[in-house]
């Protein structure tokens, strides 16, 4: 990067000149679960701070699978190189 000039501003020149960046988005959502059955378990969990810990285990598996299933999310670790090691079950 190129030194500042008297007066010149590091901020505005990184907002003029921002960096190159890739960007992806994933979406995580309910409606990609593939049984209806389970898509409506979770679809009508309460959002609280007091779910059973089977509740917790079954939205943490949910959207692992969702996640995993996402061509989006296998572009990134495909750009960064990166290898997907599954928790335990």
């Amino acid at each position: 990067m190129s030194k500042l000039k008297d007066g010149e501003n590091q901020a505005l020149r990184n907002i003029q000149n921002p960096p190159k960046a890739d960007l992806f988005v994933i979406n995580v959502a309910f409606s990609q679960i593939q049984d209806p059955a389970a898509r409506q378990y979770l679809n009508q969990l309460p959002t609280s701070f007091s779910l059973t810990d089977q509740q917790v285990d079954d939205l943490r598996a949910a959207a692992s699978a969702i996640l995993l299933n996402s061509s989006e999310f296998q572009r990134l670790t495909k750009e960064l190189n990166a290898t997907v090691i599954e928790g335990p079950k």
